[in-house]
């Protein structure tokens, strides 16, 4: 009696063990994935996991911007300190073509897309001609009012031409992205696209997004 009863425990447990395997194999074949996506999403650096798909390119290490002040032609002035807490994106104008004029219209749409996010970045021209803008066949305090343009004195003088020309083959028309840190962190060549530079700004302030 011993004997069958201890052969029945011994069957209940084997079953069990089968029973369970089932069910392992289906815990890790749909268990796995969504590991993984919550890992990728909450425990890893989302910058680094998602890079692949980013239009511009990262600047690694990234640069710690020297502090600066920009002299605008309105008369008014901006600097580093006044621009911290918010996405600065730069770009640069030697003479303003149509190139200049495309580059400009894919920042000011990009910016307005990106809804209430918009008001933490701040564009800015850095001229490097002050005889740049002239002849432009459109009217930049009413078409991009948001637009800081810079004079190309305060543009040499404040260092960041040397440090943006350093990133990519050719300086006029690019576009240059720093962090609310005042970290220059990425670099888009003159002819990117609107929705590339859009991508990575919503992707950018998920990852750090500006408290007010």
């Amino acid at each position: 009696m011993t004997n069958k009863a201890s052969e029945s425990e011994q069957t209940t447990e084997d079953q069990k063990k089968k029973g369970l395997n089932p069910l392992l194999i289906m815990l890790i074949v749909f268990g796995l994935p969504y590991a993984l996506a919550w890992y990728f999403l909450y425990g890893g650096n989302p910058t680094d996991f998602e890079a692949p798909s980013n239009s511009g390119e990262i600047i690694s290490p990234m640069i710690a911007l020297p502090a600066y002040s920009l002299e605008l032609m309105d008369g008014k002035l901006i600097t580093s300190e006044s621009l911290s807490n918010n996405w600065s994106v730069f770009t640069v104008s030697k003479k303003c073509g149509e190139a200049c004029k495309r580059t400009l219209l894919v920042i000011r749409q990009a910016r307005k897309a990106m809804a209430v996010d918009r008001d933490v970045i701040k564009p800015i021209l850095l001229l490097e001609d002050d005889q740049a803008l002239k002849g432009l066949d459109i009217d930049l305090a009413k078409d991009f009012n948001t637009l800081h343009i810079a004079t190309s004195q305060s543009s040499k003088d404040s260092g960041l031409l040397n440090i943006f020309s350093s990133s990519v083959p050719e300086l006029e028309n690019s576009i240059f992205m720093v962090d609310p840190f005042g970290n220059f962190m990425m670099a888009y060549p003159a002819d990117t696209e609107q929705l590339g530079l859009l991508d990575d700004m919503k992707r950018l302030l998920k990852v750090n997004p500006v408290h007010r």
